[in-house]
C-alpha cells in the first residue's frame, strides 16, 4: 500500500513481542525498506514486560539496535513501552541524543 498510495507513509522495526528474531537479516531487511523514501520513521519498537513474549535481554538488544538505527539514519522512533517505562526511559537515555525524536 506504502508504494500505491500517496498518502500512505512507513515505519518499520521489530516489536517487541518478536524481539527474539531479532538478527543481522532482520537487521538488513529492515534498513533496506527504511530507505524507501516514503518510510517515516523506525518502530514499534521498545519493551513489553507484560506479555513477555520475548525474553527481557532479546527486547533489550533488539530495543537498543533500532534505536541505533534510528539515530544513524536520523528518523524518529516509535517506543512501545508497557510495564517497563522505566527501563526503556533509561535505555533512551543511554543510546539517543538528548534532542531526538521520538
Amino acid at each position: 500500500v506504502q508504494h500505491t498510495d500517496e498518502s500512505v507513509f512507513g515505519t518499520y522495526g521489530v516489536h517487541p513481542h518478536e524481539a527474539s528474531k531479532w538478527s543481522a537479516e532482520v537487521e538488513q531487511r529492515m534498513r533496506a525498506a527504511l530507505k524507501i523514501e516514503k518510510s517515516v520513521a523506525v518502530g514499534e519498537t521498545g519493551l513489553d514486560y507484560f506479555r513477555n513474549l520475548s525474553a527481557k535481554h532479546e527486547q533489550e538488544q533488539a530495543f537498543r539496535a533500532q534505536m541505533r538505527i534510528a539515530t544513524e539514519l536520523n528518523l524518529p522512533l516509535v517506543v512501545h513501552a508497557r510495564d517497563a517505562e522505566a527501563d526503556a526511559l533509561r535505555m533512551m537515555t543511554e543510546e539517543l541524543p538528548t534532542d531526538f525524536p521520538i
